[in-house]
């Protein structure tokens, strides 16, 4: 009966969500510069759903196609020499269907244990304060039920705000946490979001995992005591709630916002709409690519939101985060340009003590790199929030660290150790804006001689 109810599901699941029957993922590596222009010429940049951070000539490329531009790329051998191309996903639509239907059998199987509970704060707490929680991905609305009964089971430690509006009217929340009492402006800040992409499902628990693990070991571990007794932490759980919303109705690998821009296209790439470069390389002025900027810094109502927000504190902000997938890496400034930041020994240090705590939860790697070492990019948030509101900013990129994991849709059993191992670097981060007494700026002064 259950294998009944989710083969219809998903057949209904079909109808009113964008299909991705016969698109592959095709990793592509072509040497030639002449080569390379002639693909360019038959896929140009906004054309292509690129997964991977770089499109040019003798770097791999991840790109999820379309049937028919496969079948195009296929009457190309004879014409382009490809150093590689390999079939990463055969069938896209086969790792939506499968994501889709562990989804729904998680539910299922929490409906059973639910029916031996009595109340619905046990069905609840069930559902969202144990580790089921983080063993698959939940749509839009559960998530932000997530979040909010997070400030509801820690009214002394938590307030929730409405800092801005979406395109589509929801409220952008964010989470002041801190410790037990009211809220101290004195203590420094730690900003953290999660979501600014909406096809990033897992960046949403990462984010998640990181403050409820904090709250409810507040009274048990005491670095997580420290550090909410030294320090607030302001969390974004879900930046893009439209493209969010619409990856879990419509189009499961939808980047962007939902800005209007007319003729059928939408979305601005909220991540090349900041203001430390906006309008350089990496971003694009045509409304239908992946990395539209928009039409001038801020413009998006989501991104303005923060920017208005962190200069309502300004001065309390210390560090902060944006939390991405993927490819497993941690990136520091700049992105903009390539020449180092005045802080690049600092950031590169405190970027590597965060992938070595990363790798001791699970033995996973984590590339510490200078943003543009990837690819450049203007309009970051991680450049604004360093440039413009002078704080210690960094960008993670979740598992996996290439498309032969999943890409964009990391398995489910995948969340958990993602999770945990991201929360010991996120911890690691957020420790660096607690004020070293005189005894460790002595120590620290000793160890920097050396």
């Amino acid at each position: 009966m259950k294998t009944l109810l989710i083969t219809l599901a998903l057949v209904c699941f079909a109808f009113a969500y964008t299909s991705y029957e016969g698109s592959p993922v095709v990793l592509i590596r072509i040497d030639n510069p002449r080569d390379f222009e002639k693909f360019n010429t038959e896929f140009p940049i906004d054309s292509i759903d690129l997964w991977s951070d770089t499109y040019a000539a003798a770097n791999d490329m991840e790109i999820l196609f379309t049937k028919s531009q496969f079948e195009k790329l296929n009457t190309l051998k004879s014409q382009i020499k490809f150093t590689r191309f390999e079939i990463v996903i055969s069938n896209f639509q086969d790792n939506i269907n499968a994501e889709q239907a562990q989804m729904k059998q998680h539910k299922l199987y929490l409906e059973e244990k639910m029916k031996l509970l009595k109340t619905q704060k046990e069905r609840d707490d069930l559902k969202y304060t144990t580790n089921e929680w983080f063993r698959t991905y939940w749509n839009y609305e559960d998530n932000v039920n997530y979040y909010k009964k997070i400030a509801s089971d820690y009214p002394r430690m938590v307030e929730l705000d409405v800092i801005g509006k979406s395109i589509e009217g929801r409220d952008i929340n964010v989470l002041r946490i801190h410790s037990p009492g009211t809220y101290d402006p004195s203590k420094p800040s730690f900003y953290v979001q999660s979501l600014q992409h909406a096809r990033e499902w897992v960046s949403g628990p990462t984010s998640q995992y990181f403050v409820s693990q904090l709250l409810k070991t507040y009274n048990s571990d005491p670095r997580a005591k420290r550090l909410l007794d030294k320090i607030n932490i302001h969390w974004v759980p879900i930046l893009n709630h439209d493209g969010f919303r619409f990856t879990h109705t419509s189009t499961r690998m939808w980047r962007k916002n939902r800005r209007d821009n007319g003729n059928r296209v939408f979305g601005v790439d909220l991540n090349r709409n900041w203001g430390s470069g906006f309008g350089g390389p990496g971003s694009s002025g045509t409304p239908s690519s992946d990395t539209y900027r928009g039409t001038a810094a801020y413009s998006e109502p989501e991104t303005k939101a923060v920017d208005t927000y962190l200069k309502k504190y300004a001065g309390q902000f210390k560090v902060a985060l944006d939390i991405h997938s993927y490819s497993q890496l941690n990136l520091r400034p700049w992105g903009k340009q390539n020449a180092p930041s005045p802080d690049e020994s600092r950031l590169q240090g405190l970027g590597q003590k965060m992938v070595d705590a990363m790798r001791a939860v699970h033995r996973v790697n984590y590339r510490n790199i200078r943003a543009v070492e990837l690819y450049i990019a203007s309009g970051l948030a991680s450049d604004d929030w360093y440039e413009n509101h002078k704080l210690t900013a960094y960008t993670i990129e979740l598992r996996p660290a290439d498309a032969f994991g999943g890409g964009f849709a990391l398995p489910a059993a995948q969340i958990l150790p993602c999770a945990e191992e991201n929360y010991a670097a996120i911890l690691t981060l957020a420790e660096s804006a607690i004020p070293q007494t005189k005894h460790e700026k002595i120590i620290q002064h000793i160890i920097n001689m050396k």
